[in-house]
C-alpha cells in the first residue's frame, strides 16, 4: 500500500472494529460513522480519504458475503 495511504487504512480498521453487525451480517460504514469518527478524534477527512474508506469498505462486505 502507498505510503500516501496507510493512515487511511489505520482509520478505515477502527471504523470496521466499530461497524454494526446482526444476524443478516455486516452493516456498511456510512458517513454518520465517518462524521462520528472524525468529531471525536479531531479528523478532518479530505474527500479522497474519504473515498477510500468507502473503497476499502466495499472490499471488505464482499469478501464477508
Amino acid at each position: 500500500m502507498p505510503t500516501i495511504c496507510k493512515h487511511v487504512w489505520g482509520w478505515f480498521l477502527r471504523l470496521n472494529a466499530k461497524r454494526s453487525r446482526s444476524e443478516m451480517g455486516a452493516s456498511p460504514i456510512t458517513y454518520a460513522d465517518i462524521w462520528f469518527f472524525c468529531d471525536l478524534e479531531g479528523i478532518r477527512m479530505q474527500s479522497w480519504e474519504i473515498n477510500l474508506i468507502e473503497r476499502f469498505d466495499i472490499v471488505a462486505l464482499e469478501e464477508w458475503s
